[in-house]
């Protein structure tokens, strides 16, 4: 059906639950492609896809192979990761370098805890090399308390990052409940100039997280916190006091 159509330029395939391949190649106007909610998809395949920019690959099947090839103008990726699917680590690690170098903009979202336990360990195995990202986007949608050490990995391997977002997971109401991390890796210089995070609620491992962030990016022209409630907004007041680019949000 999609070889058909030569002149498309946008496709969305979402809850597609009978698919066991998905291939698209050729497509020489395609600038726009959003894959998500493959449960039983064995495979996926996109090549000779000329003018492919955007590439969204949402919930995939953990057991999913992902071959790209031959996309000369993918600038931005967006993988969303749900319970037993697809790790985003490893599918940047396993793409050809030729593509990941190409990236500016990435937008990475997973949910559950062992993905985060998963994704340091292969951080901290694999020397993944993100060159080229200008713009990363971390979404963490979780409820529990989990350790975000990972966040620094991915922040250390985008050299050229100059925008940075993390949106944090929702946290329980109770401030005295979450565990408390800390981040004890090397110091390093980024060339980070924005940063924005969401959902800040003031728990150690968060305080902890910003301020290994701050501290490293040596050329931080802003700040911005957008905080869950007017509680959590007096601790973020509080705990960057001294950050005179900074702003203040409530959700």
């Amino acid at each position: 059906m999609v070889s058909k159509c030569p002149a498309l330029e946008c496709l969305t395939v979402k809850l597609a639950f009978k698919l066991k391949k998905v291939s698209i190649v050729g497509l020489s106007k395609l600038k726009i492609l959003n894959l998500s909610d493959f449960e039983v998809v064995e495979s996926i395949v996109i090549r000779d896809t000329n003018r492919l920019v955007y590439l969204s690959l949402y919930n995939l099947n953990s057991t999913c192979f992902v071959q790209l090839s031959n996309i000369p103008k993918l600038t931005k990726l967006y993988l969303k990761e749900g319970y037993q699917n697809l790790k985003h680590v490893e599918l940047l690690a396993t793409m050809p370098s030729c593509i990941r170098d190409q990236l500016q903009f990435l937008r990475l979202s997973t949910r559950v805890d062992y993905m985060h336990r998963f994704n340091f360990e292969l951080l901290n195995e694999m020397s993944v090399g993100l060159e080229n990202i200008k713009h990363l986007q971390l979404g963490l949608e979780m409820r529990d308390d989990i350790d975000l050490r990972h966040v620094c990995l991915l922040v250390k391997a985008c050299h050229s990052l100059e925008r940075l977002m993390i949106k944090l997971p929702h946290r329980p109401l109770a401030y005295t409940s979450v565990k408390a991390e800390t981040y004890d890796e090397p110091r390093c210089e980024f060339p980070l100039k924005y940063l924005v995070i969401v959902g800040y609620f003031g728990c150690t491992s968060e305080r902890e997280l910003a301020l290994y962030v701050i501290n490293s990016a040596r050329a931080l022209q802003k700040l911005t916190i957008v905080a869950c409630d007017d509680a959590s907004l007096a601790r973020a007041r509080h705990n960057f006091r001294h950050i005179r680019s900074a702003t203040f949000l409530v959700i």
